[in-house]
């Protein structure tokens, strides 16, 4: 059964009828619901990161996925859990089509002043942030706005193979870390912010752990992060400076 959510995403099948056939065919196997939806979640996971770790979804692929979830969900109180993940494929979906998403709502006071135009992409919680000291065999990836797109995408493959390099990092902080489509502000505390302008980011590496970014013409402003999903905060980021590029 996991493997026909991998064959279902090409497949012109309805997702609602899909749900339903699934979840006959479960009752006829004596499936318990919680089993279900574990199941579901691990069919619909293991679908996106067979993708992913060659390409970028298309826009096609991620509405079909997110009416599969839909379909599935409903079958369940609470749905699948997967709205998260669903959202942050949008949102590199739409990036590197050329667009600016406008997918988080921001409820309350923002600790940073943004500028006129300027909107929140994503805020990730629990970063560490560390000055690197450099090293000349790790360049990075230069933003060029002219490459091919698809040699622009950071696939979860070739995270795998680069880990940040520990005896290179320093002064250590923890905070959160907010990113717009013009800037990145790293929030140690509620007082005091660093500011990093997308348009200035040259160079960016990225790592299992996280990503690391330099900058012109202040080198202070070039760290490293370390944060839960280094996939999509690689993306994001990169694809806004060359954005930011153009």
């Amino acid at each position: 059964m996991p493997r026909f959510f991998s064959e279902v995403i090409s497949s012109p099948i309805s997702a609602e009828r899909f749900s339903d056939l699934l979840l006959a065919a479960t009752k006829a196997s004596f499936v318990r619901p919680g089993e279900l939806k574990s199941m579901c979640v691990s069919g619909i996971n293991t679908a996106i990161d067979t993708i992913l770790r060659e390409r970028l979804l298309t826009s096609v692929e991620v509405q079909r996925i997110t009416d599969l979830a839909d379909a599935l969900g409903a079958q369940s109180p609470r749905g699948l859990g997967l709205d998260q993940k669903l959202i942050k494929l949008s949102i590199v979906n739409e990036l590197y089509d050329g667009k600016i998403p406008d997918r988080v709502s921001i409820v309350g006071p923002m600790p940073v002043e943004l500028g006129r135009g300027e909107s929140v992409l994503w805020i990730f919680n629990k970063v560490l942030s560390y000055r690197m000291t450099p090293d000349k065999k790790e360049e990075g990836l230069s933003i060029d706005p002219a490459s091919p797109i698809e040699s622009r995408y950071v696939s979860p493959k070739a995270l795998d193979k680069s880990h940040v390099p520990k005896k290179q990092l320093r002064e250590k902080a923890d905070g959160d870390l907010v990113v717009t489509n013009r800037n990145i502000y790293f929030l140690p505390n509620p007082d005091s912010h660093i500011r990093i302008p997308i348009s200035r980011i040259f160079s960016l590496r990225p790592y299992a752990e996280g990503f690391y970014v330099a900058c012109r013409p202040v080198k202070e402003r070039s760290r490293a992060f370390l944060l839960d999903d280094p996939w999509f905060a690689t993306n994001v980021i990169g694809r806004l400076a060359q954005l930011a590029h153009r």
